[in-house]
């Protein structure tokens, strides 16, 4: 089967020579060849969106507050795609104080933990004791530890756009980081 890449590049090749039918047509291919490759389901996703809804009121951080980190490391920058995330880690990256992770799943354990735990995630971040969140804290920084450069700033910056749905669990986890 033909790639969605070479798909969307012949799409620009007929584009730029002004044959906007041809490159449509190749674009409307390479979009079906992607929307194969993905699987999503948008009810799954309501579902979720939902839960996380239910799951993080603010009640349920008024009766947790007391428990995470104290420390305000990470910051975490969240967006949607194409919405400046880029150019706010660019900026900060420049900064010798601070060092930037961008688009890491750094956050992956975390989320395979909790999916593990009894009523998976969200629910099993109801339950957790300060042991329990020491442990999903570990985690993410032993995902994120590769990723520094010996010397790294004081300041981490994880940058994911994506992130925004997690960002509960984030605060869960870590309750004085900034967003």
């Amino acid at each position: 089967s033909i790639s969605a890449p070479l798909f969307f590049g012949l799409s620009r090749v007929w584009e730029h020579r002004k044959a906007y039918d041809k490159a449509f047509d190749f674009a409307r291919q390479a979009n079906a060849v992607t929307r194969k490759a993905i699987s999503y389901d948008p009810g799954a996703n309501q579902r979720l969106t939902r839960k996380l809804m239910e799951q993080f009121s603010h009640d349920f951080f008024d009766s947790r507050r007391d428990f995470g980190s104290p420390s305000r490391l990470p910051v975490f920058v969240l967006g949607m795609p194409r919405s400046g995330t880029t150019l706010v880690d660019v900026v900060l990256d420049s900064h010798p104080q601070i060092s930037t992770i961008e688009e890491q799943v750094t956050i992956l354990p975390v989320l395979e933990a909790l999916q593990a735990r009894p009523g998976g995630y969200p629910a099993a971040l109801a339950d957790l004791d300060e042991a329990a969140i020491s442990d999903l804290r570990r985690l993410y920084f032993d995902a994120l530890d590769p990723l520094l450069e010996d010397g790294h700033g004081e300041l981490i910056v994880d940058k994911m756009p994506i992130r925004p749905v997690q960002a509960g669990m984030l605060s869960r986890l870590f309750p004085d980081a900034r967003f």
